[in-house]
């Protein structure tokens, strides 16, 4: 597939950068579940290091395209449109792009020049013929980037003259590379996965694979291609003991790293590579772990650390990242909540910051704020498609569960009415590490626009909890984690707005079996229960599933599920396909014909039981579907989904279909997506 050839694209992206075309949901109560589940419109934009451009990544359908326009403002000029995603994208210099996108076996890389002629934006391409990827782009030296190259099973580490790397793409790949890899920045045998880079484009801490686990090395500033030293090594399981470096520590040889070091919660840490230990506490919460930083792409600066709280994505600024801008500022968090946007990128003279805003009602919004004139401006926004007025805000609550444990979960109502609304549980999946966020979720948005409160419970075992709430889901699976779920019910039906006698539960993957146990647990309590890809015999996973290929993921089963060698019966026990004699709540069987995760053969085993014991149930296969559906299949499933639950939670309603918002599957934008600056 050549890239540069495909022109026809681009007018598309013309649309997605400038159209404002006319939008209605028409007379339908809700939400279409092909604009909650579209992907078009922009899902990144970024700042050249100086500030002159904009560039951003655009979704039409299953296209993709990036667009760049100057900063000053003028026409969007589609630079490529192409059919597979981009993968990774950064400036070079101020008017120069690397761009990678997949190709389905392997990977192709384009650098873009960029400027203006008569006013019109010319993008001149290269293609890149050679193995590697980019460590550093180097924004602040116009003249080289700093390339990772795989060779004989060492690692190069190549600080390439962006000549040479134009040249790479004309033919010249191996004269180039040859040079290169005589004098290279480092040598390291085996591999290396993580580098953090000075301002200078040195590498100084890097971090590789060893046979007990990952392991940290540090740079002594010596000579090109001067020797690394392991400072720190810790084994792949042990979360413990785990570090993941993040950024340097200004002025020092010390480095910022993320980690429990002897805490229960995942804080932001120093560390010392000298005496090889940690020295101090940066930033920890006793409530939720830091699940990252942001680091300035120019100055290398920590900026701000990251966490969910209540939810959503919370940002402690650094001292002194704010002093600058003081007086704009307190303008600024007038109009948006600072502890919760973003800053992506900085420009060089900090008179530009490039904004993220998500929540619950935002799937996403990229602004640029212009700190010396106090302007605002929107640049782009993700999931185009969706009416943002009719999406229902999501509260969080924390209840106790029956052993005590806290538990944290939100729910979503319906906006426009003060109900009672009927309630639809919508456990996750996982179970173990994975969680629920108060952010835009399609699935809660869809349903709560057709009259559905949702329930999502975070139940023990969730990340971002720390290590003990983690680990208090060893050997509960429905047990205490359908108790955490219990608990989560209880408080939401004793709230005026949600009626307690019409209640349904639904859920994928683990989520799906949590459905199943529920509805084995207590007979009366729910109207309907559907399961997506759901699993209903415990043991059977041990032998069917994906998992069972890699043994440390079956150490890690045997520990926080069961040894299906001497507990197959207690597993059993618990497996909702060994208890449908208890179940008299209709079903809903939803599962993909590809899943290689939780087998087909999950849901065809229940289904064969109720068939045995005259259960009520329905089903849908869905062909191709893996255990994840597409975009596409969402839509499928969401309103096979709507149908079930409208069926038993409203009796008597009229079924009335998605509102038709056109095109075969892409749908009409509704917002004007342009990066006029």
């Amino acid at each position: 597939m050549n890239v540069l050839r495909l022109r026809g694209l681009s007018a598309a992206f013309v649309a997605v950068a400038l159209l404002a075309a006319s939008f209605s949901e028409g007379s339908a109560e809700g939400l279409s579940a092909e604009s909650a589940f579209s992907r078009n419109g922009v899902s990144a934009v970024s700042l050249s290091p100086k500030g002159s451009w904009a560039v951003a990544l655009a979704v039409l359908g299953d296209k993709y395209g990036l667009l760049v326009q100057k900063a000053a403002g003028g026409r969007v000029h589609p630079v490529i449109a192409i059919e597979r995603p981009f993968t990774y994208y950064a400036w070079v210099d101020d008017d120069t792009l690397i761009v990678t996108f997949d190709l389905g076996s392997s990977d192709s890389r384009i650098l873009i020049d960029l400027s203006l002629r008569n006013g019109e934006v010319v993008a001149s391409k290269n293609r890149i013929q050679v193995h590697g990827h980019v460590v550093d782009p180097l924004p602040t030296d116009d003249d080289h980037v700093l390339w990772s190259h795989r060779s004989s099973g060492d690692t190069y580490l190549l600080r390439l003259p962006t000549v040479d790397l134009l040249g790479l793409g004309n033919g010249n790949a191996s004269r180039t590379l040859d040079r290169q890899l005589r004098d290279p920045v480092l040598k390291l045998q085996g591999a290396a996965y993580s580098w953090i880079t000075d301002l200078e484009g040195e590498p100084q801490v890097v971090v590789r694979p060893s046979r007990e686990g990952d392991e940290i090395l540090i740079g002594r500033r010596r000579e090109r291609g001067g020797a690394f030293s392991t400072v720190y090594r810790y084994l792949e399981d042990d979360d413990e003991e785990a570090l993941r470096p993040v950024a340097l520590v200004p002025g020092t040889r010390h480095f910022y790293a993320l980690g429990l070091a002897g805490k229960d919660t995942i804080g932001l840490h120093e560390f010392d590579p000298d005496d090889q230990e940690i020295v101090r506490e940066v930033y920890r919460r006793d409530d939720v772990d830091v699940t990252g930083v942001v680091v300035d792409p120019l100055t290398r600066d920590l900026i701000a650390v990251e966490s969910m709280v209540e939810g959503e994505r919370s940002y402690f600024y650094m001292d002194g990242f704010f002093e600058r801008y003081t007086d704009e500022l307190q303008q600024l968090s007038e109009r948006l909540p600072i502890d919760s946007v973003r800053v992506r990128s900085v420009s060089a003279d900090r008179n530009v910051l490039l904004l993220h805003q998500w929540g619950a009602t935002e799937p996403g919004r990229f602004l640029n704020y212009f700190v010396d004139s106090d302007q605002l401006l929107t640049t782009g926004e993700w999931r185009s498609d969706i009416d943002r007025e009719r999406l229902a805000k999501t509260e969080s609550f924390r209840v106790a569960s029956k052993d005590g444990l806290e538990i944290e979960a939100y729910i979503t109502l319906p906006s426009g009415s003060d109900g009672p609304h009927p309630l639809v549980v919508m456990p996750h999946g996982g179970p173990h590490g994975a969680r629920d966020v108060r952010l835009y979720d399609p699935r809660v948005q869809y349903l709560a626009s057709w009259g559905f409160a949702v329930l999502q419970p975070n139940y023990r075992g969730s990340s971002g909890y720390g290590r003990e709430y983690f680990e208090s889901i060893k050997k509960q699976w429905a047990k205490a984690i359908e108790d955490d779920i219990d608990a989560a019910v209880e408080h939401a039906i004793g709230r005026p707005e949600i009626d307690g006698d019409r209640i349904c539960i639904v859920g994928g993957s683990y989520g799906g079996f949590s459905a199943l146990a529920s509805v084995v647990r207590h007979r009366d309590r729910y109207r309907c229960a559907i399961s997506m890809n759901g699993v209903s015999d415990i043991p059977l996973l041990y032998d069917s599933s994906d998992m069972a290929d890699s043994k440390r993921v079956m150490d890690f089963y045997e520990e926080y599920v069961g040894d299906v060698e001497t507990e197959r019966e207690l597993l059993e026990a618990v497996s909702p396909a060994y208890n449908v004699e208890s179940i008299d709540t209709p079903i809903l069987f939803i599962y993909g014909d590809r899943d290689r995760r939780v087998d087909p053969d999950h849901s065809h085993r229940m289904m064969l039981m109720m068939d045995l014991l005259g259960k009520p149930y329905e089903s849908i296969e869905i062909e191709t579907m893996r255990h994840r559906p597409t975009s596409i299949q969402w839509v499928i499933v969401m309103r096979s989904m709507r149908r079930m639950l409208t069926r038993n939670l409203f009796p008597g309603r009229v079924i009335h279909p998605d509102p038709d918002i056109g095109g075969a599957g892409v749908g009409r934008l509704k917002h004007r997506l342009d990066l006029d600056l």
